[in-house]
């Protein structure tokens, strides 16, 4: 059944919708090949996928190794999906709603995710390396595990109870369950909240930033903050940790306790 899925899906959004709504029954992917870009002698050349799924309605989907590099699968609907390792870089998410949806070990690097939405998701292990993730809302899904080097983020997206246990299961299972999970608000700052709740890894933390930490501090008027980041450069070229307080305090603190915060962890 499933090459005749594929037939299926591969025809467009609107054939695949109307096909789900009138059938409503579970669908499995296995090793599906999402990808049409051959050049003039007929290959595949990476990068310039032309196949469009864009405005796609998943329903109780499983996609297991799929190659769907560059996809183009914007304004769709992903819900109760799982996603089983595969390759989905540099794929176009824009404004696509995953509810309910669970990946694991998935690659997303460079993927376009703007103005997307998780709602209740599972992240397990996914790459997101590089990628856009302005996203419209990110709340009460699981990101342990994440790759999220280089992310894309924007200060308007909404972050709520983002899960950093390793668990296979939804947030609303968890809670069901009784079980309270240590959450963040912030899915860049995931790992480093993972650490300040390990006390062993949190000394590993501290260690180094007392080694390697250096607070660069001083005037940043008639070219001082230029002089701040040549100073920031060559220190990172000698192996430091330079961090310039050009940001602003946190909300609970003044500038003067910020700075002593800084240089305390600093060498």
């Amino acid at each position: 059944m499933s090459d005749s899925y594929e037939e299926i899906i591969l025809q467009g959004a609107s054939v695949w919708n109307q096909w789900q709504k009138e059938n409503k029954v579970p669908v499995h992917f296995a090793k599906p090949f999402w990808y049409d870009s051959p050049d003039s002698m007929g290959r595949q050349v990476k990068g310039g996928n032309r196949l469009n799924f864009s405005g796609l309605n998943l329903t109780n989907v499983s996609i297991h190794n799929a190659f769907a590099e560059g996809l183009n699968i914007q304004n769709s609907k992903i819900i109760n999906c799982h996603f089983e390792e595969g390759d989905f870089s540099r794929a176009n998410f824009s404004n696509t709603e995953f509810v309910h949806t669970r990946f694991n070990k998935t690659i997303l690097t460079d993927a376009n995710f703007d103005g997307a939405s998780f709602i209740n998701c599972n992240l397990n292990r996914i790459n997101i390396t590089n990628a856009n993730f302005c996203l419209k809302e990110i709340k009460e899904t699981v990101v342990y595990g994440v790759s999220a080097w280089d992310l894309k983020t924007c200060d308007e997206m909404k972050q709520s109870r983002l899960i950093i246990e390793r668990t296979y299961e939804l947030y609303s299972d968890i809670i069901a369950s009784g079980k309270i999970p240590l959450m963040a608000d912030n899915i860049e700052l995931v790992q480093f909240i993972y650490y300040l709740s390990n006390h062993k890894k949190m000394r590993d933390v501290l260690n180094i930033l007392n080694a390697k930490g250096i607070l660069l501090l001083g005037q940043f008027k008639d070219g001082g903050l230029e002089h701040l980041y040549k100073l920031h450069d060559w220190l990172k070229e000698k192996n430091y940790m330079p961090m310039i307080f050009d940001f602003e305090r946190p909300v609970n603190m003044d500038y003067t306790e910020t700075v002593i915060t800084m240089a305390g962890l600093s060498k």
